[in-house]
């Protein structure tokens, strides 16, 4: 009877164990009713300010303010990119949609149904039903400053769970820094939230552009479909571009109590993204799945990836054993750190050590208290009085540049930035192409922590050196590699007001202290920034120049700065420090006296004298450029014929290659007067290159291919992909490498505009857009907006938006005229891969490939064809002349009388072809 009764018992036990197991809680089974009052027992929707360290109830409606918030599955404005449907007119609710929360539950009527599979253009589905499941989910948002969206799990019994979590990134076609998801704990479900230490990253990848060329399918699959009014969004038609391009997912176990809350947030905070919009698309996440289910003991413990909060973690345990150790030597052994962050750090310590010895400390927590006891150690290592940091750009091996002050902080040029020898002096040169000193993420930690300090440097701008615009920071210490209005905190000194600036949260929350006048260009100045409590003043060469009052730097950081630079500024699109030398950087953690300032200061004549009058400047680049500019010279043509120089032009040249060639040989010049001759040389090369014989407006109207650098078809794809008012660039399918002979939207019509005197050209696309052919403007982008090509219209788009078209014997260059001349040549953009304007000497980088029917070519206007293949010339004449065939360094390989066609076999590589016949035409031929 007994044994019946233990088996019924254990019978009973394992069903309940059955049950327990088998309880899920999905977020997916909230209604939208559950949703709306706040959620359900288990779930629930909150905000989170990390900094404040405070939890608020979200609500869904009627919030507008700047802090993070939700768009719920059941108030969608997208699910995964798929867009909104039945946009109404401007004026209406829905526009509030893209701005604000709702005030109101029924305004989300407006927001229609997903396209499921198979669904056609034009249908729609009723709101709200039959979505697919890998849609569902909640739409949450986080800015970087600390604030998230948090979905928040209350635990309704003690016992084990296993998480299961899946999120994607969206909007995605630019990548940006990647995210992190982190699981937030609440013992009772109050008092402070510690992160379990199951964070995972997601999202650096890159998602799918689908306005870039290559992508018309996934376009026109995803969004060209969207029946939108052809203003949506301000993108001439096009829905929002990008689709994201995988999810991530992951897991844990865990043990908790009843009560317990455990908050999921995406995470902007490690993106070093600027942007503080509430509802910022470059931290917008989808939460595709959250299932919480309970499980056994056993299976959860097992597991690699079980964190128990109530269990005291052994190893945690050692490593704050450890930093309580170093804090307490620190507190009785060292003496020459401040007697204020020694009484902070032993206030910190007695605090913490006495909660250990209560056993009260939780393993959940130690990691926060390991932070607090590091921050306030690095406060007392930086009050040590000293020198913590000094560059004098001596020893310089491979790029690492050695710190001097013996606190091996050491630099990192970068950019081609060099160090180069001025007399006696080895002086940092900052160079034209965006270099800078990267001092290290270990200098970071000194600045951040100092109270009282010095900054000191010798900088000498160039006198042509630019300082328009913004940025020209000659330092700057940051938290962020780009800083935006409201995220980051730095300190730099920004040289075109010689401004100092301060900021614990953004350029929004910046303290400025500003000398107010332009710095001395064309010598050497001395700069010392010196902080005494929270007297701060500015010294150039020995004498205050400013002064005020600024946040300590320990007050201003709460962390270790990252981003330390000389030359760079820490935000996207200011200008670097350019054309400058810096010598003699130091950083020290105390106000130095004034007589030190003002005896460092005379050095400054001793740094001009001696670059200006030594003799032991480096060569390198000035012989270089003789070298390459003495080839090219003694090879170009000579003469009247286009692409051919005058003989006074070739003279001028040479001139300025001599005079290049005196410094060089002497060997005795300065660095400065070195860098002035290579200066001189540049120019001279760009005034040669500009002076070549050509032909204006010789080409013959008709149908032409145009390249560009020989590698680029300009391209039409349609209004589509390439809507008015958008330049040709790779991006947009603008400029294309491959030749398209199927279609007409290479093809462009090229047409002398008569109203004009004398005539220019205009240039319309082929491409027939339901009877539309469009053109291209002043400013190298696409429009539909003119009357008939030519034609004498009499619309000033006729002055505008006419071409002079340049020949030089082998290419083309484009020039903006009329009322446009201002506008320049147009050239080529390499590095946003953009067709782009303003040029100030033509850029003979494009051909005109007649077209026609057939696809043979037509001759020219000289009735001379040159053509290149793989490993083969072939030139076509249709009077008697002399063919020369030369290599680029001018050695003669070919020669022969001709009338008619003959074509050679060649090695692949770059020629020059010369033909000589009622008059010359040179060109210079690729083979391949």
């Amino acid at each position: 009877m007994k044994k019946n009764y233990l088996i019924l018992v254990v019978l009973m036990l394992a069903v309940s164990v059955l049950r327990l197991n088998a309880q899920t809680y999905n977020l997916k089974s909230v209604t939208e009713e559950q949703f709306a009052s706040g959620g359900t027992d288990e779930w629930s929707f909150e905000r989170h300010d990390i900094p404040a360290g405070s939890y608020t109830t979200f609500t869904t409606y009627g919030d507008n303010s700047i802090a993070v918030n939700y768009y719920d599955q059941f108030l969608t404005e997208r699910f995964c990119m798929y867009p909104i449907m039945n946009r109404p007119s401007s004026g209406t609710q829905y526009e509030l949609k893209r701005n604000a929360w709702f005030s109101d539950p029924n305004e989300y009527v407006y927001v229609a149904a997903e396209y499921p599979a198979g669904t056609r253009v034009g249908e729609n589905l009723v709101y709200g039903e039959n979505y697919p499941d890998s849609l569902m989910g909640y739409e949450v948002y986080s800015i970087a400053n600390g604030k998230n969206a948090a979905i928040t799990f209350t635990v309704p019994q003690d016992g084990y769970y296993r998480v299961d979590m899946k999120v994607v990134r969206q909007d995605l076609w630019n990548q940006i820094g990647v995210m992190k998801v982190y699981q937030f704990f609440r013992y009772g479900g109050e008092g402070t939230a510690f992160s379990m230490g199951l964070d995972f990253p997601y999202g650096l990848s890159k998602g799918i552009d689908t306005w870039a060329a290559g992508n018309e399918v996934v376009y026109n699959t995803y969004l060209a479909k969207v029946p939108e009014t052809p203003s949506v969004n301000g993108n001439n038609g096009k829905p929002y571009r990008g689709l994201p391009t995988y999810s991530t997912s992951s897991y844990f176990y865990f043990y908790a109590k009843a009560g317990d809350k455990i908050s999921f947030e995406a995470d902007a905070r490690s993106t070093g993204n600027g942007e503080s919009s509430v509802r910022g698309a470059y931290a917008r996440t989808k939460w595709t799945n959250l299932v919480l289910n309970v499980v056994d003991e056993a299976t959860a413990v097992a597991d690699e990836r079980f964190v128990n909060p109530y269990q005291q973690n052994e190893a945690l345990f050692d490593s704050l054993y450890a930093v309580l150790d170093e804090a307490e030597d620190i507190i009785n052994n060292h003496p020459e750190f401040s007697l204020v962050s020694r009484n902070a750090l032993e206030e910190l310590f007695i605090l913490i050590s006495q909660r250990v010895d209560d056993g009260v400390v939780l393993s959940m927590e130690i990691p926060t208290l390991i932070e607090q006891l590091r921050r306030a150690i690095e406060v007392c290592r930086a009050s040590e009085g000293g020198l913590k940091v000094q560059y004098t750009f001596d020893n310089v091996v491979d790029g690492t540049v050695p710190d001097a002050s013996g606190q091996n902080n050491k630099a990192t040029l970068l950019n081609n930035a060099a160090v180069v020898k001025m007399g006696k002096f080895n002086v940092l040169d900052l160079g034209s192409s965006n270099g800078y000193l990267d001092m290290g993420a270990a200098v970071g930690s000194v600045v951040s922590g100092m109270n009282d300090y010095t900054i000191s440097a010798y900088y000498r701008i160039d006198a042509n050196a630019p300082l328009s615009g913004n940025g020209f920071m000659l330092f700057s210490f940051s938290s962020q590699e780009v800083n935006s209005a409201s995220i980051g905190e730095y300190i730099f000194y920004r040289m075109p007001n010689q401004n100092l600036s301060m900021s614990p949260s953004g350029w929004g929350s910046a303290k400025n202290l500003t000398v107010n006048t332009a710095p001395v260009k064309g010598v050497w100045q001395h700069l010392v920034v010196q902080q005494s409590d929270t007297s701060t003043s500015i010294y150039v060469n020995g004498t205050k120049v400013a002064s005020g009052r600024l946040p300590l730097p320990s007050a201003n950081f709460t962390k270790s700065t990252p981003y330390n630079w000389i030359g760079r500024p820490p935000f996207t699109g200011d200008n670097y420090l350019k054309q400058t030398l810096v010598y003699d950087f130091r950083v020290y953690n105390y106000a130095t006296p004034v007589d030190s300032i003002t005896k460092w200061a005379t050095k400054i004549t001793e740094l001009e004298e001696a670059t200006n009058y030594s003799t032991d400047g480096d060569y390198t680049q000035l012989d270089s450029l003789l070298s390459v500019y003495k080839t090219f010279v003694a090879t170009v043509p000579v003469g009247t014929a286009a692409g051919a120089y005058l003989q006074e032009t070739v003279d001028a040249f040479n001139s300025a290659i001599a005079a290049a060639q005196a410094i060089s040989t002497e060997r005795t010049s300065s660095q400065l007067k070195i860098n002035a001759e290579v200066a001189k040389l540049l120019a001279a090369y760009q005034t040669f290159l500009g002076s070549v014989n050509s032909e204006i407006n010789t080409l013959a109207e008709g149908y032409y291919y145009i390249t560009l650098t020989d590698s680029l078809y300009l391209t039409n794809p349609g209004v589509a992909l390439l809507p008015n008012g958008s330049s040709l660039q790779m991006a947009n399918g603008g400029l294309a490498t491959d030749k398209n002979a199927s279609t007409m939207n290479q093809v462009f019509k090229l047409t002398k505009v008569t109203s004009l005197a004398p005539a220019r050209y205009s240039i319309f696309s082929a491409l027939d857009e339901e009877g539309v052919f469009r053109h291209l403007t002043e400013n190298t982008v696409i429009q539909n907006s003119w009357g008939n090509p030519g034609g004498g219209t009499t619309s000033s788009d006729d002055d505008w938006r006419t071409f002079n078209i340049v020949y030089n014997g082998s290419a083309y260059a484009i020039q903006n005229a009329g009322r446009s001349a201002a506008q320049g040549y147009w050239t080529y953009n390499s590095s946003t891969k953009v067709l782009a304007k303003g040029a100030s000497l033509p850029m003979f980088v494009f051909k005109f490939i007649p077209y026609n029917e057939t696809g043979v070519e037509e001759l020219n206007a000289r009735n001379i064809r040159v053509l290149s293949g793989r490993n083969e010339l072939t030139v076509e004449v249709h009077e008697p002349s002399i063919l020369s065939v030369y290599s680029i360094t001018g050695s003669l390989i070919k020669q022969a009388a001709l009338d008619g066609a003959i074509n050679y076999s060649l090695p692949s590589g770059m020629y020059i072809v010369q033909v000589d016949g009622t008059a010359r035409v040179v060109r210079k031929v690729i083979v391949k």
